[in-house]
Parts: C-alpha cells; structure tokens; sequence
C-alpha cells in the first residue's frame, strides 16, 4: 500500500524506523507531565480552599433558589450538590417541560447568565456556577433565575 510505504519512509527518514510499530494512541492517555501537572492543579485548588468554598456557596445557593422557587407550578424539584445544581421544570399535568430549558436558558443569557439546558427531555436547567460568585452575584442570579422561570411560557 503505497500511503503506508509513504509513513514508513517518513518515519526511517527521520530515524525512527519500525519504533513506533502502527500503535495507536490516545489524547486521553495518562502521560507523565500532564498527570504531574493536574496534580499540582488539584494541589493549588485545595490549598486555597475551593472545595469548601464550592460546598458553603452551593449551599447558600441551592437553599435560595429552593425557597425562590418553592411555590412555582413550573418547578418539580430543585436539586444540587455543592455547586452543581439542577432545576427540574414540568408542565401544569406534572409532565416533563419538554425543552422548557432551553427557553429558560436563553432568556437568561439574554440577561448575563449563563446555564445549560440538561435531561432527557430538556426539562433540567443546570447551573455550574464559579466557586468565587459574590454574595451579590448569588442574589442577582437567583432574583434573575427566579423571575424567568415564573414568568416564561
């Protein structure tokens, strides 16, 4: 096959020979440096404490939207952990909001935010927020969030 004759002049002309064997290879592999380098990066998070600053303000969070929301028909279950939070959206026969999401997802870009439209059906609007949000930054985006899903049809 003459493309691979091609390869194998390319790898003799550069000394490489049959190193290299036809083996494939993979982005994804855990190379030394790059594994060294995620250590370190996980080093640096946990040294400045992001994991509980995660926790504390995905808490505060959760619990903000849950009371924002609690008497929206719109809105079965606001879930979460640490800053991974999800708000299932249904129709009034309790029915998944099939791509509800993705127009609550809109209006709030449109307004600074932003989510992503999640679920089976695109019902779940996920939020994935910055470990570092101000307190003013939490309460604008649930007041924003909060206003969108009450009042989008």
């Amino acid at each position: 096959f003459q493309a691979e004759d091609g390869i194998r002049d390319v790898e003799r002309s550069r000394g490489l020979g049959d190193v290299y064997k036809r083996q494939h290879t993979n982005t994804f592999l855990g190379h030394p440096l790059s594994c060294a380098t995620a250590l370190a990066v996980l080093d640096v998070l946990e040294h400045l404490g992001v994991p509980e600053c995660a926790r504390v303000l995905g808490s505060r969070l959760l619990s903000e939207l849950q009371e924002s929301l609690k008497d929206t028909e719109k809105v079965l279950e606001v879930r979460g952990y640490g800053l991974m939070i999800g708000i299932e959206l249904v129709t009034a026969d309790g029915s998944p909001w099939k791509g509800g999401a993705v127009r609550v997802a809109e209006a709030a870009l449109g307004q600074g935010l932003i989510l992503l439209p999640a679920g089976e059906h695109g019902h779940v609007v996920e939020l994935t927020p910055s470990a570092f949000l101000s307190k003013k930054q939490v309460a604008h985006s649930v007041a924003v969030l909060s206003s969108i899903i009450q009042t989008i049809h």
